[in-house]
């Protein structure tokens, strides 16, 4: 369990696919109030540094790409978390946040479009187009921090959301779409990876292939309103679990809150020739005042660094 909507959703099915069967649920999340709707049996774990560095040597693996983002690690976790308990298939919310318009980077986009249509703001945010804009908020390094040559997007602006010319719907559309081809095969093998190390078979079936085809489909609006995410989720949720939904819980354990506390050890193993050693220090300082964006960057950097050793 992690997005209330989603989880909501595929519990309730799974309920209704197997009256007969206990509901067995499991979150790194604390508190966790959607379980107890379903009268699930629930359990709940804390990520801790044994299971960071873990999840950091299996994920940094020679043999296969190296799967940069935190994300990945609660995953691996949470496949270990089901291992213990003898679970064999487990099923997972991931791709929902992506497909059904519900992360909240979305919504920056949605605020964004209609001031570049003031023609004064238009003229300053050249320099600055949303796939650039969506790549500083989802955690990854600028191409100026690798010493890169600045990168052409024009390839990837498929839907027409040019900076300052792109309405609400248009921004949002072309945002999912990016993430669809970068984010989501990240999420889908970083659950592969980590059903496999534990021996548990994940499954995601609000990614599958038919959800992906159904959801690109879509209006921006069934996925995205002005105050509400997951429009259309919600509305399915609603018919099988009456009330509202408890709000998302909180994850205290990202990146940055880790790698500034009980993870820090881990970086000693950085190295500083992936990066400008400008952009690495500034993205140090950053992690201790909290910037959870710089948490990311500081973690994709230590799984390179892993990679490259092994």
């Amino acid at each position: 369990l992690s997005q209330p909507t989603a989880s909501a959703a595929i519990a309730a099915a799974a309920q209704q696919q197997r009256p007969d069967q206990q509901l067995q649920t499991f979150s790194f999340a604390p508190r966790n109030q959607l379980a107890s709707r379903f009268g699930a049996r629930h359990t709940e774990d804390r990520l801790d540094p044994a299971i960071v560095e873990a999840a950091l040597v299996d994920l940094a693996a020679a043999d296969h790409a190296p799967l940069t983002r935190w994300s990945a690690v609660r995953t691996w976790a949470l496949a270990g978390l089901m291992a213990r308990f003898d679970v064999h298939v487990g099923i997972t919310d991931v791709g929902a946040d992506i497909l059904f318009g519900g992360r909240p980077i979305y919504g920056r986009h949605q605020r964004r479009a209609p001031l570049g249509r003031i023609p004064a703001l238009h003229r300053l945010r050249r320099t600055r187009p949303w796939p650039r804009a969506h790549q500083r908020w989802t955690g990854l390094w600028a191409p100026e921090d690798i010493g890169a040559q600045e990168i052409d997007f024009e390839h990837i602006d498929a839907h027409g959301a040019e900076s300052g010319k792109s309405t609400e719907a248009d921004a949002i559309s072309a945002a999912i779409g990016l993430d669809v081809r970068v984010r989501l095969p990240h999420q889908l093998q970083a659950q592969y990876r980590a059903g496999r190390a534990h021996g548990v078979r994940l499954r995601a079936p609000l990614a599958s292939g038919r959800m992906v085809e159904m959801t690109a489909d879509m209006p921006t609006e069934m996925k995205r309103g002005l105050l509400r995410d997951q429009v259309v989720l919600r509305a399915v949720v609603r018919g099988w679990l009456p009330g509202d939904l408890p709000a998302p819980p909180r994850l205290r354990q990202t990146a940055t809150v880790m790698l500034d506390g009980p993870c820090a050890h881990l970086l000693h193993g950085l190295r500083g020739d992936l990066v400008r050693p400008a952009a690495l220090a500034a993205t140090r300082a950053a992690v201790r005042r909290g910037d959870p964006h710089a948490g990311e960057r500081l973690w994709a950097l230590l799984v390179l660094s892993r990679w490259l050793e092994t």
